[in-house]
This record gives C-alpha cells, structure tokens and sequence, in this order.
C-alpha cells in the first residue's frame, strides 16, 4: 500500500462526484477499473478495464502494465434500473 492521499477540498469532491455519476450513466452492471489524474482540482478519470463479467475484468486487469495497475481504483458500477428508485 502507497502513502495516504491527503483529503480532497471541496471542488475536488465536487469533481469526484461529478465522474462517478459518469461512471454510472456509462457501465451500468459494469465492474470498472479507472486511473485518475488530478490538475489542481480538476479530474481526469480514464477506464482502463470494465466488464459485466468478473472473469474478464480480472483478465483485463492482469493484462495491465505494473505501474497502472498501481495506480487504479475499482468500483462496481449497479444495474440502471437500480440507480432510478
């Protein structure tokens, strides 16, 4: 495990948020792996890997380069229909 990041400020929680919620509207029932870059308070959130089925993301995921795969995040992403409540 790498050092702590130091918390975010407010307009970078705001720009989290605001990729998250992309994150939702693109890979519904999706596990996703991303590599975030930060400029100041502004984001840059690249997919590296995303797929419905496990078994693939981890494929996809081994797939990655040493110093990417250091630097993901995972999340898995729910179904649409789950998100409209």
């Amino acid at each position: 495990m790498g050092p702590l990041k130091p918390p975010l400020n407010p307009a970078q929680v705001a720009a989290s948020r605001r990729e998250h919620a992309a994150l939702d509207a693109k890979y519904p029932g999706q596990h996703v792996a991303y590599v975030d870059t930060w400029d100041g308070d502004a984001l840059s959130r690249t997919v590296v890997a995303a797929s419905a089925d496990v078994a693939e993301f981890h494929r996809a995921l081994a797939a990655l380069p040493p110093e990417v795969r250091s630097r993901v995040g995972l999340t898995r992403i729910p179904e649409a229909d789950i998100l409209s409540v």
